[in-house]
């Protein structure tokens, strides 16, 4: 619980083959946030970044940070590319969980 650095990242299309190098990512929130702890979700306060429009049938990944290491827990998911959420405008497909840096 307290302040914690993070960094929120896009690029179009998938992460596949750019893990490695942010060249072709674009920043969109690097700032500090309020840690709610362990098990409890913390969220990037609404206005921090503008809307990203993401058009039909395109696809776009997004890359959380914490440069500091203060993002230690994430949800474990259970394979690369299910389905995590949908609804009638977007599906939001699994990805993986990397070490920052």
């Amino acid at each position: 619980i307290g302040p914690a650095k993070m960094e929120l990242w896009t690029r179009a299309g998938t992460y596949k083959g750019h893990e490695k190098s942010s060249s072709e990512w674009r920043l969109l929130f690097n700032s500090t946030v309020q840690g709610n702890g362990l098990d409890v979700p913390t969220s990037i306060p609404a206005g921090s970044f503008s809307p990203i429009l993401v058009n039909t049938d395109e696809k776009r990944a997004f890359y959380v940070a914490c440069p500091k290491g203060a993002c230690q827990g994430y949800i474990l998911g259970t394979e690369e590319g299910s389905v995590v959420e949908s609804n009638s405008d977007m599906i939001i497909y699994e990805g993986i969980g990397r070490r920052f840096g």
